[in-house]
This record gives C-alpha cells, sequence and structure tokens, in this order.
C-alpha cells in the first residue's frame, strides 16, 4: 500500500515533509511486531470492502503514537485504492494507564479527557460518567447515573449487548461501534472501548468517542464511488 495522498495533520504527527512522505508505504509507519496485525486489517478490506483497528505508528524521530485507524476500499479507472482515517488516541491512551495507576489521579483525568467515560456494573448499569458523555449524551450527569445500556443503546438489541458483555467478561477486552441515543431524541454513531475489571464483584471500564463526523466522511466516498461507477458506466454505454 503506497501513499498517494495525505492531509497536513498527518504530516504534522508523523514529522516528515511531503516530499519525504512521496512514495512510501504504509508499512513504514509501523513496528515490525505490528506487521501481522497490518497484513491482516489490509487483507481485511480487501475483502469486506470496509476495517478498522488500533496500532501505533512511528514519527520520523522514532516516537511511537498509538492510532485508530479505519479503511474503506474503492476502485477508479480499474485500479484499487484504499482511503484511511486515522484518529490519534494518545489521550485516550493516557486516561487508560491513568486508571490503571491510580484511582485518585483517574477522577481529573476523565472528567477532562475528550473521550466519554463510563464505570457500569455486571447489570449494564451506569455507576460513574464523565462530562464529556455528558455533552455528548445531553444528560446531567445524575440523569444518567442509574440508567442502563438500554436506555441509551440506539441500535442493538437486548441479546446483542448481553453478547457484548459475555465477550469482554470472556477475553478482558472488547472494542465496536454502535449507536446511541441523545436525550432530545437525536442519534449519534459512537466507537466504545471496554476493559473487564473483575474486582469489586465485576466492572466494565467504557470508553466512548462520537465518530459522527467519520462515519459521514465514509458515507461520502462511499457515495461518490458510487457516482463514479455510474459515471463509467453511463460511458461505456455511450460508446457503444
Amino acid at each position: 500500500c503506497k501513499l498517494i495522498s495525505w492531509n497536513k495533520r498527518h504530516e504534522t504527527d508523523l514529522g516528515y515533509t511531503p516530499d519525504e512522505l512521496k512514495d512510501r508505504y504504509v508499512m513504514d509507519f509501523h513496528t515490525p511486531e505490528n506487521n501481522e496485525l497490518i497484513i491482516t486489517a489490509i487483507k481485511t478490506v480487501m475483502e469486506a470492502g470496509y476495517g478498522s483497528a488500533e496500532d501505533v505508528l512511528v514519527t520520523k524521530d522514532g516516537r511511537k503514537i498509538p492510532y485508530f485507524s479505519s479503511a474503506v476500499r474503492f476502485e477508479s479507472k480499474g485500479k484499487l485504492y484504499f482511503m484511511g482515517i486515522c484518529e490519534n488516541i494518545t489521550e485516550r491512551k493516557r486516561a487508560e494507564e491513568a486508571l490503571r495507576e491510580s484511582e485518585e489521579r483517574h477522577r481529573t483525568i476523565l472528567q477532562t479527557a475528550m473521550d466519554g467515560f463510563w464505570l457500569v456494573d455486571l447489570d449494564g448499569r451506569l455507576m460513574q460518567v464523565n462530562e464529556a458523555y455528558c455533552q455528548m449524551s445531553g444528560y446531567s450527569e445524575p440523569e444518567l447515573l442509574g440508567m442502563h445500556i438500554l436506555d441509551l443503546e440506539a441500535s442493538e438489541t437486548p441479546d446483542e449487548i448481553a453478547a457484548h458483555i459475555q465477550k469482554t467478561m470472556a477475553q478482558g477486552e472488547e472494542c465496536f461501534e454502535t449507536r446511541h441515543c441523545r436525550k432530545d431524541g437525536s442519534i449519534f454513531d459512537v466507537e466504545i472501548s471496554i476493559q473487564y475489571w473483575p474486582t469489586e464483584g465485576g466492572r466494565f471500564v467504557v470508553f466512548l468517542r462520537d465518530i459522527t463526523e467519520r462515519k459521514w466522511a465514509e458515507e461520502a466516498l462511499r457515495q461518490s464511488e458510487k457516482l463514479h461507477k455510474e459515471a463509467q458506466r453511463v460511458a461505456h454505454i455511450g460508446h457503444w
């Protein structure tokens, strides 16, 4: 996968100039231990048309930046291309690490984090939330505390939620995308990252990111590709 185009943010994060990025390959910016993960992600996009994964990008000066990357496959003029959207998740990783290190320190960090945060019991009831999720959902903290995941979930059935809970308990963590319902009834796309803590009878530590804008960008790309294919089809018919 060779780079063809990118935005200024990608240059800034990686520390490369445009000339240095030209004709470089995706694998050039990953550590060798992540090669298998990247190859698997590329195969998934090739087969399904879409894929996502957490990985680590290596900057020009050797720093490692955690990223959540999603990509879609499209075809143009007989060639296959990938469009990738990379989200720097350094802040979320720092919040997760802070949570592991210190119960006292994590409260301040989580309340000022850009990502939403829940602490959930085994029954799926919210025990703790941060301001970021209050802003996302339109609910106040007192309103959210004691609510059930089902009160906010807009896409999954109770059985699907139960399946996620069981899977997270079995493997320790889980990451997926779904949709939530705001207080005003509107819907927004959200990326969920869960960790299971077996202490105190069992708890789920949940980080939530509003990915509505990313979904809009992906849909715009799909529509653009659809229009491009239709234009090619019409042009082909016109040659007959």
